[in-house]
This record gives C-alpha cells, structure tokens and sequence, in this order.
C-alpha cells in the first residue's frame, strides 16, 4: 500500500499529476493507493474529529445494514463517518480485499439509486479513453445514470462529476460485485482558492478516492487531466511497464518506484535502472523552517542532496539549488545521462 500525505496548498495546483500517478500505481494490480490530507493527520494528533462526506446519502440504518449484508461488507458498515486515517487504520488490521471491494460496490448502489433516471447525452463529460475501455468490461444491460454538479451532496460538491454505470440484476440477483463502473471527476478548470468550500471539496474528493479504487472498472479523474490527456500517457505508461524486463518482480525498489510514474517518467526511470544507480527517493518533498512545502523533485537521492525535476516544474528549481541541491530536469537528462553518472562518480 502507498501512502500519500497531500498538504492542500501544495497539491490543490497539481490534482491532475496527482489523480494520473495513482491510478497508475492501482493500475499495477501490485499496489494500493492511501490519500490523506493535512487535516486527516492532524486531527488524530489533535484528538480532533471532523465531519466527512454523508457517503450513505442519510440511507436509514435498517437498509444500510441490508445491504451491507448482500454486498459481504457489514464489519466496514460503521465506518462510513470515520476519517480517512480510521478508514487506513482498518485496512491495515483487516485488509481483506473483497470486503472493501463489496463496500465499495454498496456505496455505489446508493448513489446508482438516488441518481434521476435518465439524463441529456450532450451534458456528459467526455471520460478519457481509460475510463471508457474500463466501462466496456461492462454488460450491455449495464445502465447509466450521472450527477452532474454533486447534486447528490448538495450544493458545496459543484465540482464533482459522477459517473455510475449499474447492472442490476448481476449485483442483487447473481452477485457479481463486478458489473458496475463509477468515475468521478473533479472540475479543476477553476483554481481552487483558499476557502473552505475548496478545501471540503478537495479533501472529499481524496477519500472518495480512496473507496473508489477497490472497483476494478472505476476510476478517479480531472477535468485539467482529461483536458491535458494525462490519463493518455497512464495507457501508455502501463503499455510500457507490461514490456518492462523487471515486469513480475514485485519486491524490487524500483519496480515501486514505477508503480508511480506515468508517460514520459517511466521511459526516464527504465534509463535510470541499468545504470546501478543507489535507490532514489520518490516524491520528494523539500520542506522549509516552518514544514512547509517549499518545492517537490519527482526524485531525489537524499544522500548526495541530488535530485530531478519533472519539466513544467522548473520554478523549484532556483529553490532546490539555494538550499545546496544540484537539480537536473528531466528534459535535460533525455539527452545525456553521462552528467548524472558524473555527480555519482564524484561522490
């Protein structure tokens, strides 16, 4: 499982990158993905509670437990108004994969429920083709019903997007926890400025993430992302990693790393790996005085205060080399390699 801890000012810019590296990492069918935000930490050290997303939509008790019951998921029912750090803890003690996928599957009856029975074809976000090759896993008797600005949780949700494609009769009559697709979107077109209701709505769109990747046909997207093909590159990056020669060897550092690359990233890490380079850190985040985030390499070999830079991320740059790093971006490194090896050879 792989962890994230996302500082909202930091990562409110970047849920496109963001969104596109987990659902690669998921994609690898080797790994989990765990999203927390700065609140969600802190409030456990604080001993503080908080009030998430209504992810039962106020279903009653008596229905809730029916159909927790069917989808084989009644030990995660009390669950729901936990925090995502709860919601960690009890997959780390009870990570049975197909009690979390039948409570994902649940929660996406209630809301397959509570979604009007039809909609306008001209008011559908187009999904990227990820996300449609993952609906054709479906049955043609799979229907599909949206939420357009989070109508399901009121009017604070007007960034999301929802998706659900739902066929009945496999779920509640054959039991296949399979035949259902749901794709969220979050509409970043707007910057997110720092006020509350960005902030709820980031921070719900975090822990929706975290259930929604235990659906095999679901996925989790941006409007920037579909609209910058990252989810593009996350195709052709696990294209990549299929004709990868350390394919299969799960307990490599490396292969971790890739887990967590998309596109251009892992054609730069499949460089790296013959090179008998020490393991790099990945997503490395610099921290100022004050522990705030100050500037982020995609890598970065701690030891040697050496890392690299993602192209479009060249403004961290400056603050990388003020602190004593010596920063190479990713473009430069696609045209020679022998640099990095020099730094290396040096130390």
């Amino acid at each position: 499982i792989v962890i994230f801890t996302d500082g909202y000012q930091y990562h409110k810019d970047r849920l496109a990158i963001d969104t596109a590296q987990r659902m690669a990492i998921v994609a690898s069918n080797h790994y989990w993905v765990w999203s927390l935000s700065y609140e969600d930490v802190q409030n456990v050290l604080d001993n503080k509670t908080a009030t998430p997303i209504d992810l039962l939509l106020g279903l009653p008790n008596v229905n809730s437990k029916q159909l927790a019951e069917h989808f084989f998921c009644a030990d995660l029912l009390g669950l729901h108004d936990h925090s995502s750090f709860d919601w960690l803890i009890a997959l780390l003690l009870q990570g049975c994969e197909s009690v979390w996928q039948g409570y994902s599957a649940l929660l996406s009856s209630i809301w397959f429920n509570k979604l009007p029975s039809a909609f306008e074809s001209e008011s559908v976000i187009a999904l990227p083709e990820f996300a449609q090759l993952k609906q054709d896993c479906l049955a043609d008797s799979a229907i599909m019903k949206i939420d357009l600005m989070g109508a399901l949780w009121g009017d604070s949700y007007s960034r999301f997007y929802l998706s659900v494609c739902f066929d009945k009769d496999a779920l509640f009559i054959n039991k296949d926890f399979t035949q259902l697709s749901t794709h969220l979107v979050f509409d970043d077109r707007a910057d997110l400025i720092d006020f509350e209701g960005d902030l709820k709505q980031w921070q719900s769109f975090l822990r929706l993430i975290n259930v929604l990747q235990f659906q095999s046909h679901s996925g989790f997207y941006t409007q920037k992302g579909i609209d910058s093909f990252a989810y593009d590159n996350l195709m052709m990056s696990l294209s990549e990693k299929a004709n990868s020669p350390i394919n299969g060897i799960i307990e490599s550092a490396w292969e971790l790393i890739l887990a967590d690359a998309v596109g251009t990233e892992v054609t730069l890490i499949n460089q790296l790996i013959p090179l008998n380079l020490p393991i790099p850190h990945c997503g490395f985040e610099l921290l100022n005085e004050s522990g705030e985030i100050i500037a982020e390499a995609f890598l970065a070999w701690l030891d040697y205060k050496v890392v690299i830079v993602l192209e479009g991320y060249e403004s961290d740059t400056a603050t990388f080399t003020e602190e004593g790093w010596q920063v190479f971006l990713n473009s430069e490194l696609d045209k020679d390699l022998q640099v990095l090896l020099t730094v290396f050879s040096l130390n």
